[in-house]
């Protein structure tokens, strides 16, 4: 893939789902508070996601139904660097990290990426102790800014693959969202794709984001050689795939780097 000076990506995660061990300890409020006092020292602010499950008993035709107990269920923990472009979350039987591009902050790289989650993935499995990896999984988020001028923009000059919608019949597109699923030849699993037009912060642009997700099934997460290995020939094949989907015209937006 060429390297360019304004790279349209803008998030990447790797995410761990987990079997759980069959002596799990039950996910609660005194765990996850062990677990943050020895891995959050290098993240600044901390977010807890909640939500309340309740026991509804059915009363008599007269009476409405009677709340019977409530209980606040932790659905992940959230924690952030400072400037907000590094996150890990962790929930039940998950781990997930998070790095962001930024204007002040460039996008370091995958390598960067597998290195910390795979780093993070240690921490998790030596605190919760799961069996297996049932399911890793990359995510990509790319924004693209395509200038509007006096001339329809014609999304087809600057998407290979994609259904164009004519404004001189329906006027401007202002709003569009397609998504497909495609089975990887690679192992099978299957690459989300998401394309839309989303609210730009410049009237002169129009804005379309595009979201990748590709799992990479049974995975030996005893053997850190294996995993890493996996998710970069996964990395490889949403990089090529997203290569085939633009055009020459989109990617002189991005400003290709002199060899």
């Amino acid at each position: 893939m060429p390297e360019y000076e304004n790279p349209p990506l803008v998030e990447a995660w790797i995410a761990f789902d987990f079997e759980p061990s069959p002596e799990k300890v039950s996910w609660d409020k005194s765990q996850i508070e062990s677990f943050l006092k020895v891995h959050a020292d290098e993240f600044t602010r901390i977010e807890i996601m909640v939500r309340d499950e309740v026991r509804i008993e059915q009363t008599s035709k007269k009476e409405l139904p009677r709340i019977t107990d409530r209980k606040e269920i932790i659905d992940v923990v959230r924690m952030f660097n400072e400037a907000g472009t590094r996150i890990k979350q962790v929930g039940e039987d998950r781990i997930a990290y998070n790095l962001l591009r930024t204007a002040q902050e460039d996008y370091p790289g995958f390598g960067k990426l597998l290195d910390e989650a795979l780093k993070y993935l240690e921490q998790y499995k030596e605190f919760f102790l799961p069996q297996s990896i049932r399911l890793a999984t990359i995510h990509y988020v790319d924004l693209i800014e395509i200038p509007l001028s006096e001339m329809p923009t014609v999304l087809t000059d600057y998407f290979d693959f994609i259904p164009d919608i004519p404004e001189d019949q329906f006027g401007l597109t202002v709003g569009y969202a397609l998504g497909f699923v495609t089975k990887c030849p690679l192992d099978g699993a299957p690459l989300s794709t998401h394309i839309a037009i989303v609210p730009s912060p410049d009237p002169t642009m129009l804005r379309v984001r595009l979201d990748w997700e590709k799992p990479c099934p049974a995975v030996n997460f005893r053997d850190e050689s294996e995993i890493r290995s996996v998710l970069q020939q996964s990395k490889k094949f949403v990089v090529n795939c997203f290569e085939r989907l633009i055009t020459d015209k989109t990617r002189s937006l991005f400003k290709k780097k002199p060899t």
